[in-house]
């Protein structure tokens, strides 16, 4: 299952010629379509990332701990200020019991 989410972001500060970048920030936040599900029933929900620095987000990849989980990133570029969502399917077949 979709455990956690990890992001680097470089930071880059040069003191002489006032070459200073502010410190990216990030607000993510989880969105649950539904808290669980049966086994054989699909877990669907989206993580919405904000960016907030000067220049735009590049991401290079995204990837789960678990092959169960698939994740759909429709935009790589994330421009100041704007959100991206990041949706996730997890899919419960063979799992057993209820899925939290």
């Amino acid at each position: 299952m979709l455990n956690f989410l990890i992001i680097f972001l470089p930071a880059v500060f040069q003191s002489g010629n006032s070459l200073l970048y502010a410190v990216p920030k990030l607000e993510i936040r989880q969105e649950l379509k539904q808290t669980s599900v049966i086994t054989g029933e699909e877990l669907l929900g989206s993580i919405f990332i904000k960016y907030s620095g000067d220049q735009p987000l590049k991401i290079l990849g995204v990837s789960s701990s678990c092959g169960c989980t698939t994740l759909r990133l429709k935009k790589r570029l994330v421009p100041p200020e704007e959100e991206i969502e990041l949706r996730f399917i997890v899919d419960t077949r063979g799992k057993l019991g209820q899925i939290e």
